[in-house]
């Protein structure tokens, strides 16, 4: 009897120990998320005329509460034992110094006719930071840190590129930490009524003040708020614009598979796109509108070896009159990526094709249904809405489709998608302002934290 008494605790001491492993982790975790120093939000000056708050504390103690007591994920919870035990304290930053238990702060203002993003992490290890962060920077980019603060500054211009911008970006955090100002949303807000019955906590913040968009849309005042529980993320805002020219199409694109629309593209977002667009040899005017739907990616064996091809239905809005021979101009680099065009209205891809059609001077349609453009007055400044389960389909491909599945930020992607019950985010103009609302809401039985932290830990390999 004694030695059957024995090997019974034998079995279970070790699973007592790994919850109570698991629990005083977690309980370090937390109570490091609560008296993280939040001194990064006194380094964003007065005048800023854009600001993100993202609330990471609240999302901790909110995702822990729900992760124990209400899913009683034991997987989920397996996978954050294993986190949690190779990671110091609960936190597996180590390598930059960033503490991710405290609250994110990005800020934006108007430098050299341009404009700086500036992004504010509260440290737990300075010297790590100061070590590691230059390696991670692009030439636009440069750091900057107090004893607790680390800074990380973005230039985006519209203009010729400036050689010294490093130095004088060095030069910018140095006489923001001198000055140092407040962060306006800091201060006390109003708790919402509904949100105590419905058990919503604020998870970011986003507030403009004369921001600018790009050239036709510019803001007077404005704020965006996202608000969660356990099953959906709620966003809602209200923008104050100045002198809003009427930003509207002629043509719409009739919605399928994963759809987005956008007008809102700002100066930083327009200097991508044409960068990309120049990778592969296709040269544009610069962009008013982009409407897509996306449908998945198709992978396909030819002759000459693998052809990428994404299935999916754009329709872009220039700003000027533009010709097709003129966008592609230089056909040679999507042909060494297995594309041919096929006279002025084709682009083959092996089995799939695209079709070309300057709908009018300054719409252009590249896609595979031409028959979803209509033609109809939009309005719509931004919208996202659709299967978001398209963005991580894959066809074809055997063995490298495989391999892809399996690789930790596409599999972590794939997870939270297939969790998602319906996303919907999308902005009109109303006269004078425009509305935001947005809703992301999860399927039953599946909950918003847990999604969330699966998704963490899954990209970082330990899901």
């Amino acid at each position: 009897m004694p030695m059957k008494v024995f090997l019974i605790f034998k079995k279970v001491i070790p699973f007592f120990l790994g919850i109570l492993f698991l629990w005083s982790s977690l309980l370090i975790f937390s109570s490091l998320a609560n008296k993280s120093s939040q001194n990064a939000a006194y380094y964003i000056p007065e005048n800023s005329n854009f600001s993100f708050k993202l609330n990471i504390k609240d999302f901790l103690k909110s995702s822990t509460y729900t992760m124990i007591f209400k899913s009683k994920d034991q997987g989920l919870l397996n996978s954050l034992q294993k986190y949690l035990s190779k990671s110091k304290d609960g936190i597996d930053n180590k390598d930059i110094g960033i503490d991710f238990t405290s609250d994110i702060y990005i800020y934006g203002e108007e430098f050299e006719n341009g404009q700086n993003y500036v992004v504010l992490f509260n440290l737990l290890n300075p010297r790590s930071f100061r070590k590691n962060i230059p390696s991670l920077l692009d030439k636009n980019q440069s750091f900057e840190q107090t004893k607790d603060v680390g800074m990380i500054v973005t230039h985006f211009t519209k203009g010729a590129k400036n050689n010294n911008i490093n130095k004088k970006l060095k030069a910018y955090l140095s006489k923001v930490i001198k000055n140092k100002g407040k962060f306006r949303a800091e201060k006390q807000a109003v708790k919402d009524p509904d949100d105590l019955v419905l058990n919503k906590t604020d998870f970011f913040e986003i507030n403009v003040n004369s921001f600018t968009f790009n050239d036709d849309i510019k803001s007077k005042k404005g704020k965006i708020l996202g608000k969660l529980n356990e099953k959906s993320l709620d966003i809602i805002g209200q923008i104050k614009m100045i002198n809003p020219p009427l930003i509207e199409s002629k043509w719409t694109l009739i919605s399928d598979g994963f759809h987005l629309e956008t007008a809102m593209i700002s100066n930083a977002i327009q200097d991508s796109i044409q960068k990309y667009f120049n990778k592969i040899g296709i040269k544009t005017p610069n962009i008013q509108r982009i409407s897509m739907n996306y449908y998945g990616m198709d992978l396909q064996e030819s002759d000459d070896g693998l052809v990428i091809a994404p299935v999916f239905d754009l329709l872009l809005t220039f700003k000027d009159d533009f010709k097709i021979n003129q966008i592609f101009e230089d056909f040679s680099i999507l042909e060494s990526l297995g594309y041919e065009k096929v006279g002025n209205k084709m682009i083959s891809a092996n089995k799939l094709n695209y079709y070309i059609d300057s709908i009018d001077s300054k719409n252009l349609f590249l896609g595979k249904n031409l028959k979803q453009v209509i033609r109809k007055k939009n309005n719509t400044l931004f919208e996202i809405v659709g299967d978001q389960k398209a963005l991580t389909t894959i066809k074809g491909g055997g063995f490298i489709t495989s391999f892809i599945q399996v690789i930790p930020p596409f599999k972590a992607s794939k997870n939270l998608f297939a969790s998602i019950e319906k996303i919907h985010i999308k902005s009109k103009q109303i006269n004078k302002d425009v509305e935001i609302f947005g809703e992301l809401k999860f399927k039953n039985n599946y909950y918003l934290y847990n999604e969330f932290l699966k998704f963490y830990l899954t990209m970082k390999g330990d899901n």
